[in-house]
């Protein structure tokens, strides 16, 4: 079965073309780093990267949204969208090789046991934004999500060995299940900041299982979730409007887009 890309272009784009500029260019980062730590074939990165590029280019079509006042400040300026990756799966214990061609005992006892079944590669890779905005009265409210998931999996041989050892199950089987989460939300009022806010809640998981002969000899469970509010408003009201643009490039880039995949 092929590997399956899904892309949707959900709205418009909001704030100017140089925040769209470097916001694409560290989402970009950020799908590399994230197939690094999955251990992305290179052909499943170029599906991943073509399907993110094809998202964002020629979209001279879709319009960009009026944002009032300087509620743009803390928004990517990236159109809504939507991208699925659900990768083809390999596993190297069913592989011709390993089943036909036992070099000892150990081997062909170990053939076609549980252990067989284990996959490598990119099952999963999600990443998306949506963006609401809505007025009431003459308060102007803008709330944008951005939200990344990885699930995935890879062999690495064991620390005295030179590769994995398929045949007699000998190797390191890593498996990665990443989610992570921003939300800014951002009110302005007659021009003014009346609220200016961005979550983050990131979990992480990366599990790491030893095999020896297709035996569990040891296994190593690294989690991290963290979950943290930033009020912005304070800040923001000390700024004047070109400061408070200059000051959302500066979140976008350390916060919104990139620094917060470094907690992990």
């Amino acid at each position: 079965m092929p590997p399956l890309v899904q892309i949707d272009k959900l709205g418009s784009q909001t704030g100017h073309s140089a925040r769209r500029d470097q916001a694409l260019a560290h989402q970009l980062a950020i799908i590399e780093e994230q197939l690094t730590k999955g251990r992305a074939s290179d052909q499943q990165a170029h599906h991943v990267m073509d399907a993110f590029e094809s998202i964002h280019s020629g979209l001279s079509f879709i319009p960009t949204t009026s944002v009032p006042g300087a509620a743009d400040s803390l928004v990517t300026g990236l159109a809504d969208y939507q991208l699925k990756f659900e990768g083809q799966l390999e596993q190297p214990m069913l592989s011709e090789h390993v089943l036909e061609n036992p070099r000892s005992r150990t081997a062909d006892d170990l053939r076609g046991n549980e252990n067989s079944r284990m996959a490598q590669g990119i099952e999963v890779f999600e990443l998306q934004q949506t963006t609401q905005i809505s007025s009431k009265a003459q308060l102007d409210t803008i709330e944008q999500n951005q939200n990344m998931a990885l699930k995935a999996s890879y062999f690495e041989a064991l620390p005295h060995l030179q590769h994995a050892d398929f045949e007699h199950q000998n190797f390191r089987y890593n498996e990665i299940d990443n989610q992570y989460s921003i939300t800014t939300k951002q009110s302005v009022e007659d021009g003014a900041f009346r609220e200016a806010l961005i979550e983050q809640n990131i979990d992480f998981r990366h599990s790491q299982t030893d095999y020896s002969e297709g035996k569990i000899e040891n296994q190593l469970n690294r989690n991290n979730q963290q979950s943290r509010t930033l009020d912005l408003l304070i800040p923001l009201l000390q700024l004047d409007k070109s400061q408070q643009q200059k000051f959302g490039q500066a979140i976008a880039q350390q916060i919104m887009a990139g620094s917060a995949f470094a907690l992990y």
